[in-house]
């Protein structure tokens, strides 16, 4: 046996063994697919082949592993046409009941970007609290109003709660509403949006993703 046949053998026992100790609980069906390949091309590929709707990535451990994995992560956020929720290793599922939304409303999304959002929202009756830091960048009045407009239409079933605060840096100012609400879930959309995309660019990104508290999904722009 070849050691790519190893690999794969051995790969499979454990998607069988978690198969075993989590689907039939859950009550979902399990479908496994094992390949060879860079990581962020392979998932990427995966994602058009077999309709993805949300991928989930688990983030933990220490120094080059965890620099390793960091990279992944985030190139996956960058290049994946879906949404894409980061778990850290330390946290237990207690439910999606507060989720909170981090918005600029300085750029226009189409409204796919929010699907699977609204259907993950819909189904497990969250409630969906909308932050807006004033920080670097002044936010109007003007667009914090079609902003709202705009959120409010695309989540027709659902009463948002908008939240502004005052920060001198996104990631101290997101942490502290997160803190505030007792959010389950804090959500970005970090792609071709000026505020995050220098946010994905600098070394306050791995923080916010591999070292937060909470899960974090980001969207596509």
């Amino acid at each position: 046996m070849s050691i790519r046949e190893e690999l794969d053998a051995d790969t499979r026992e454990k998607f069988n063994n978690l198969e075993d100790e989590i689907g039939h609980s859950a009550g979902v069906d399990i479908e496994y697919i094992v390949d060879i390949g860079f990581a962020v091309d392979t998932i990427s590929s995966s994602v058009d082949e077999y309709g993805i709707d949300l991928i989930i990535m688990g983030t933990k451990g220490n120094g080059m592993i965890h620099q390793v994995f960091g990279s992944t992560t985030l190139s996956v956020i960058r290049k994946v046409d879906c949404p894409v929720l980061t778990v850290p290793s330390n946290v237990s599922f207690t439910g999606m009941h507060e989720i909170a939304i981090a918005s600029d409303y300085a750029n226009k999304h189409e409204i796919r970007t929010f699907e699977t959002l609204k259907s993950l929202s819909k189904d497990l009756k969250s409630h969906l609290h909308v932050l807006t830091l004033n920080s670097s960048s002044r936010v109007t009045d003007l667009e914090m109003e079609n902003g709202e407009l705009k959120l409010n239409k695309y989540f027709p079933e659902h009463d948002l709660h908008y939240h502004f605060k005052s920060a001198n840096g996104i990631e101290a100012g997101l942490n502290s509403l997160v803190e505030q609400l007792k959010a389950d879930v804090l959500v970005l959309i970090p792609r071709n949006r000026e505020v995050f995309k220098k946010l994905f660019g600098k070394s306050v990104t791995r923080k916010m993703v591999l070292h937060s508290s909470l899960p974090i999904m980001a969207l596509p722009a």
